[in-house]
């Protein structure tokens, strides 16, 4: 399963564990108010930033409907 794994990364990026670390200590590093509601620590380049793009639209646009936009700033 690892080399199956491995072959799945692009541009010689590594499965290593650590690549989640250090996006965590990353993400919890910015300021408050900055830090993404999601965040991709992966290498195998599979589409995640498109269904988080997406999936943000989505919140956006309820919550514009629900005319609940000023919670959205409070993380």
């Amino acid at each position: 399963m690892g080399e199956d794994t491995e072959r799945m990364m692009v541009g010689g990026v590594s499965a290593d564990p650590q690549i989640v670390a250090d996006e965590v200590v990353r993400v919890v590093g910015l300021p408050a108010g900055s830090r993404p509601r999601r965040t991709v620590a992966d290498g195998s380049d599979y589409g995640a930033e498109i269904i988080n793009d997406a999936a943000e639209e989505l919140r956006l646009r309820l919550a514009r409907r629900m005319g609940v936009t000023p919670l959205l700033d409070r993380i």
